[in-house]
């Protein structure tokens, strides 16, 4: 009498290309401009170079003070993808407020390989979104 063993074999998750981990980036630098928004009660400002992918973010506590530098960094594998603004500008400016809301910004994205997508920031909620075709 034989027993029949089975080996399963987990399914490794695909490892992610450089324009995926741009996009996550992207989107994990937006939702915590936003979370720092909702914890300090002041605007938060994210500024990325749609050209070097070099971000700062900035928050500024009254209409009268200059703005505060929070944050600067790099998009990870930023040339992975080809990035561009909806309005066309060369700087995306993601702004969110103290109660969550959001100035609306779209950034679309494209990869080596034909994918596309779009993150979008909503203006009500401040909830980023990825779009991914």
């Amino acid at each position: 009498m034989g027993i029949a063993l089975a080996v399963a074999v987990p399914a490794l998750p695909r490892p992610k290309s450089g324009a995926d981990r741009a996009v996550d980036d992207v989107v994990r630098l937006l939702g915590q401009a936003r979370g720092k928004a909702t914890q300090s009660g002041s605007e938060v400002a994210l500024r990325i170079d749609l050209e070097t992918g070099r971000f700062s973010e900035t928050t500024r506590r009254t209409a009268e003070a200059d703005d505060s530098l929070l944050m600067e960094g790099a998009v990870a594998d930023w040339s992975a993808a080809r990035f561009r603004s909806a309005d066309g500008r060369a700087v995306l400016v993601a702004r969110f407020d103290p109660l969550g809301g959001a100035a609306p910004a779209v950034l679309a994205w494209e990869s080596g390989d034909g994918r596309a997508g779009e993150i979008r920031v909503d203006a009500w909620t401040g909830r980023v979104d990825v779009a991914r075709r």
